[in-house]
């Protein structure tokens, strides 16, 4: 309407006069009159523009308004359908979107969502809705559902991540230093694991997770409980970060996700101060589901109800622990079988060698013409206690059938060995034994053929060589949840090429037991002690020339029970 005025105005300019001519103006005010009429027109024209800013508001204001009303009446209606028994869940999801739409002044698009909405309430109300027990039953089975797909995710990332070398190597380290350098690695997984889960139950709720069971924070946990927790609590803080970009304003959960990898953490390092054991597993899962249900659900006891609220965190609870243990127990499952395959692939050959060492013979001569000497002396009780620790010591090797033994009877063998050899060397060898253990530390299980050969190398290079002989300490205390035993000698001691050679081969990654060049010594049975109970568990050897020799190690008070 403004450009029609303006070119009016121009028109009229070039327009001449038909009937009379135009007086001129004589009158001093005329030009101000002929400005004045310019300036009307402008001041019209300048009106209509500004009608023309406010009409297109106007429409929206209109469209808004009824795009509005008609959500109104929709949501109405579908809590009427809803109450009524009916399943308007893929109705309230459209709603929800609805009110983005609307928010973002995209009233087109929301006004046909909305009349999907309506199509489908139509539809909705022509068919008979489900009974109430039945959409119980469907609801729980969904719920149900939910739980087994998550509990197989678990499964399934344990079972393949333990089998990957270096994961297992950090799962299996005995102390916090060990697995500095793998922490990035560590970080990285449990966070891509639970960013994994977040991002499915966005998808699936329009939600970072379902709260009843949030994978995110179990692996979380994990992270601690494997990493410590300085990794667990870096691992929740950017799982809280990334649960704040999923949905914007939810920072409880970003405080109860730093929590999990903190409480890990603590767990692992006052608990137990080596790789998680189930035990530690379900004290963990057991503190964060706690904490995690005070956290999200303890405001809610007021409108919800507190036997409701409680319902709620003991499920809430109950869910996450054995989350965490699951993961921990199929981890240590798959360890423990890989281990029992090697060695029943070098069963056969450690038999051989175990007969080949024990019965050996030259310890059956030299007990042989012990027992002879000491009959030719007409010490004939003497003679048939010897025989009767000879035939002890022979009937517990060959009819020996399991591979591990009690503390218990293996210091009983080692009696019997020491009664034959005290009756060979006399006076020349001296034994002193000290051992302060509980029943447990009694029951405390370990690898056949560990302490024996140990005690014989102590004889037979450290005290025989020496003139005069000397002494033979066995010393077996507990120190925490670890027996320690000590086999110390005063015989004339290792060489120092030969000290750092045994020290190198110990502290190289154990090998087979029964590989080539192993035999059964010192090497072979610090090899045997770390593949059957993990890297923390290895001889520890002390040598000085003219001073003796030390060797300790230490076997777990409880041994894992391979699944």
């Amino acid at each position: 309407m403004s450009c029609i005025l303006l070119l009016w105005t121009r028109y009229k300019k070039n327009l001449k006069p038909v009937c009379r001519p135009k007086p001129k103006m004589t009158n001093l005010l005329s030009p101000i009159n002929k400005t004045a009429g310019k300036n009307y027109l402008l001041l019209a024209s300048f009106f209509c523009l500004f009608l023309l800013m406010f009409v297109p508001p106007i429409g929206l204001c209109a469209v808004s308004d009824e795009v509005s009303g008609q959500f109104q009446e929709l949501s109405i209606l579908t809590r009427q359908f809803q109450n009524r028994g009916y399943n308007t869940e893929e109705i309230a999801n459209r709603l929800d979107q609805t009110v983005a739409l609307i928010s973002n002044q995209q009233f087109d698009e929301a006004g046909q969502l909305l009349g999907q909405v309506e199509e489908d309430l139509k539809s909705l109300g022509r068919s008979k809705p489900l009974p109430y027990g039945e959409r119980i039953r469907i609801e729980w089975l969904e719920v149900y559902g939910d739980i087994f797909r998550k509990f197989a995710f678990i499964i399934l990332t344990a079972y393949f991540l333990i089998r990957l070398k270096r994961f297992r190597d950090i799962f299996t380290r005995h102390e916090p230093h060990e697995i500095r350098k793998q922490r990035l690695l560590l970080l990285f997984v449990f966070f891509t694991l639970g960013a994994v889960s977040a991002g499915l139950g966005f998808i699936r709720y329009g939600e970072s997770d379902w709260h009843f069971l949030d994978l995110q924070l179990v692996y979380t946990t994990l992270c601690g409980l494997i990493g410590g927790s300085v990794t667990g609590g870096i691992c929740g803080l950017l799982g809280g970060l990334f649960r704040l970009f999923l949905k914007a304003g939810n920072l409880s959960y970003f405080f109860i996700l730093a929590g999990a990898g903190l409480i890990g953490g603590w767990i692992a390092r006052v608990k137990v101060p080596i790789a998680p054991a189930r035990r530690t597993a379900l004290l963990a899962g057991l503190v964060v589901g706690t904490f995690h249900g005070l956290v999200a659900y303890a405001p809610l006891w007021r409108s919800m109800g507190f036997s409701v609220v409680n319902g709620v965190i003991f499920s809430l609870v109950a869910l996450e622990t054995l989350s965490v243990y699951i993961f921990v127990a199929v981890a240590l499952g798959v360890i423990a079988d890989q281990r029992r395959k090697k060695l029943e692939k070098l069963l056969p050959e450690m038999k051989l060698k175990f007969l080949q060492a024990q019965i050996n013979p030259h310890f059956l001569f030299n007990a042989l013409n012990t027992i002879a000497a000491i009959c030719s002396r007409e010490k004939a009780e003497q003679a048939r206690h010897l025989i009767v620790k000879l035939s002890n010591y022979f009937r517990r090797i060959v009819k020996r059938e399991d591979e591990w033994v009690s503390l218990e009877e293996e210091l009983k063998h080692i009696d019997s060995y020491l009664e034959l050899e005290k009756a060979r060397y006399q006076d020349g060898l001296q034994i002193e034994k000290e051992v302060n253990l509980s029943k447990k530390g009694l029951h405390a299980e370990l690898p056949i053929l560990i302490l024996q050969p140990i005690v014989e190398n102590a004889i037979k290079h450290g005290l025989a060589a020496k003139s005069g002989g000397g002494l033979l300490k066995i010393s077996a205390w507990e120190n925490g949840e670890n027996v320690e035993i000590q086999v110390r000698d005063d015989g004339v001691g290792i060489q120092a090429d030969k000290l750092n050679e045994i020290r190198m081969a110990e502290a190289q990654k154990p090998q087979n037991p029964g590989s080539e060049g192993s035999g059964i010594g010192l090497r072979n049975i610090g090899e045997r002690l770390r593949y059957q109970f993990g890297p923390g568990y290895r001889l520890q050897i002390e040598s000085e020339i003219g001073k003796g020799t030390t060797i300790q190690f230490k076997i777990p008070l409880e041994r894992e029970e391979e699944e």
